[in-house]
Parts: structure tokens; sequence; C-alpha cells
């Protein structure tokens, strides 16, 4: 476990269970992240604790090569003063309708969640969101409440998704992929 003024990086099963016995109320910025060993996955971090929606001051959360993570805690919305979440090389297949109450949220990295198949529809709720990186996740479509996110950009969607877009422009033209 790593500290710095308002940070702290975590990496490994053990240091995720601090999360849950210690007063990090007061972090801004919080990594979790899994070891490599010469680009080796060695972590077994299966969950995140539910005490993460504590955390109320968090402006960044980085999640990054948690290969055995297959969801969030829904009481991830209760981080409503996040800003930037990147949950990167992980194995969720679905985020939490709770993703919803993050109003403040400007950006979310998803890429590398191969088994990320689709995203709640109240992630129209996030109406600062401006950057949704997916690349090499299988999101074969996007839900309507896209449509309230004027000034999203969105990367790395797949080819199927960009031609759907392109054959029925059913997007508005606020949206930029």
């Amino acid at each position: 476990m790593y500290f710095t003024e308002g940070t702290v990086e975590i990496l490994g099963e053990e240091e995720i269970a601090l999360l849950a016995n210690n007063d990090f109320s007061h972090l801004e910025s919080l990594e979790l992240s899994g070891a490599t060993d010469n680009a080796t996955l060695i972590s077994e971090v299966t969950y995140i604790p539910k005490e993460i929606g504590l955390l109320s001051k968090l402006r960044n959360l980085s999640i990054y090569n948690l290969c055995f993570l297959e969801e969030l805690p829904k009481e991830i919305g209760q981080l409503t003063n996040l800003k930037y979440l990147y949950i990167r090389q992980s194995n969720l297949s679905s985020l939490p309708a709770t993703i919803g109450n993050l109003v403040n949220l400007e950006k979310l990295d998803l890429s590398e969640n191969e088994n990320l198949t689709k995203l709640p529809e109240e992630i129209g709720n996030c109406i600062k969101l401006k950057s949704l990186k997916l690349a090499k996740c299988k999101i074969d479509s996007l839900p309507k409440g896209f449509y309230k996110l004027p000034k999203l950009k969105i990367t790395g969607i797949s080819n199927k998704l960009r031609a759907d877009f392109k054959q029925n422009r059913s997007f508005p033209s606020t949206i930029s992929f």
C-alpha cells in the first residue's frame, strides 16, 4: 500500500480488506490494482468492499488489472463527487444501476473488460459525462439514456456498433465517436 497526500494505492487482496476496516473518508484518489510480474497477472482480488461507498470525498477511482473482479458493489453509486472512474483490464460483465448516481462523473474508461456486454440505462443520469472509452468491450448497443449526454465523446466502440450508428443515425449529432 502506498500513501501520498489524499491518495492511496492498494495492491492485492489483503490490502483491499483495509478499506473495510479503516477510515479513508478523507481520500480524494484511490487506485486499486493487481500486481503484475513479467506481464503475468498475479492478483487474486475478487471484490471491492461495499465500504467504498463511504469515501465521500473521492474524485478519482482507478481499478486496474483485477482479472477476477466480476462486479462492482452497488455502493459505488454513493461516490457522488467522483469525476474520473477508470476500470480497466478486469472481468466485469455489467455495471450496477447505481452508476447513474455519479452526477459529477466526467470520464469513464471501461477498456479491456472483455466480458462487458451492456451498460445500464441509468448511465444517462451522469449528465457531466464527456468521455467514455469502451476499447475491447463486447458492447453491441448503448442505452437510450445516452441521448441525455450532449457533450459525450465515445471511443473504442466495436465496428458493429459503429456501423449501426452510421446506418440508423440513431444518436444525436452532439455525441461523437
